[in-house]
């Protein structure tokens, strides 16, 4: 019943604003029992929390003319509760996404900011900052789960929206990886810079592209003269949709 829940809900914010009304006066043993409690209690609200928001964003309409929509883990729920410092050559994120670049010395510091308004209605975004990249790419893989793949087949078109901004301009690249047995099918979709911003969509029919097995995608950026520098970017990346062929 709704009035029992949020009935339930005010106690418990009554206590915990008693707990931290009298955590002043409590004993260092006590302080260090609220503080494990708070935190668990955090990290379960945060997961449920993240559950919602992928709720809604299923129960969302999808973009006009698909019939479908998916949104990566990392843009959708926290995966980073503190900053990464000098991320290895694979760096894996949750199930669904990982940060591949080969670097030879890491000055990448990656982050989770909430994300801004511009997202498309991600929940976060994605901040590396370089300080001296001297690798010759960096790329973002996105697996798709099996619910998000399900059901597709020859007559769908695949569509990954993107938003990024970087300090330095940056052509994008984003391949789709199409697995069926020992074979691998890709196709490549080039998103150009405009200024300091990379925002569009890479459009994949999968009718030209064969199999019907795992789905990944790769979104990437090559630094042609791979010289040192300060380079600053921003990706959020947003919903992946589907749409079937006319």
């Amino acid at each position: 019943m709704p009035w029992l829940s949020a009935f339930r809900q005010r106690l418990r914010i009554a206590h915990w604003r008693a707990e931290a009304a009298r955590v002043a006066d409590a004993s260092p043993a006590e302080a260090r029992r609220l503080l494990t409690d708070a935190r668990d209690l955090s990290r379960a609200a945060a997961s449920a929390a993240a559950a919602a928001r992928q709720r809604l964003i299923q129960a969302d309409p999808p973009p006009k003319g698909a019939d479908r929509r998916w949104r990566p883990g990392p843009f959708a729920r926290r995966v980073l509760d503190v900053p990464l410092v000098a991320i290895p050559r694979k760096c894996t994120l949750d199930a669904e996404v990982e940060i591949f670049h080969d670097c030879r010395v890491s000055s990448l510091i990656l982050s989770q900011p909430p994300a801004t308004g511009a997202t498309g209605g991600a929940t976060f975004g994605l901040t590396l900052e370089s300080f001296g990249f001297d690798g010759s790419y960096l790329s973002l893989a996105v697996s798709l789960p099996p619910e998000a793949r399900e059901g597709l087949g020859p007559r769908h078109i695949l569509t990954l929206e993107l938003d990024s901004e970087s300090e330095v301009p940056q052509d994008l690249w984003v391949t789709l990886n199409l697995e069926h047995g020992p074979n691998l099918d890709k196709a490549t979709e080039r998103l150009a810079a405009s200024g300091h911003q990379t925002r569009g969509a890479a459009d994949f029919d999968l009718s030209r592209i064969g199999g019907q097995g795992g789905i990944f995608m790769l979104v990437e950026t090559h630094n042609r003269q791979a010289k040192a520098g300060t380079d600053d970017r921003d990706l959020a990346l947003d919903n992946s949709s589907s749409r079937k062929r006319r």
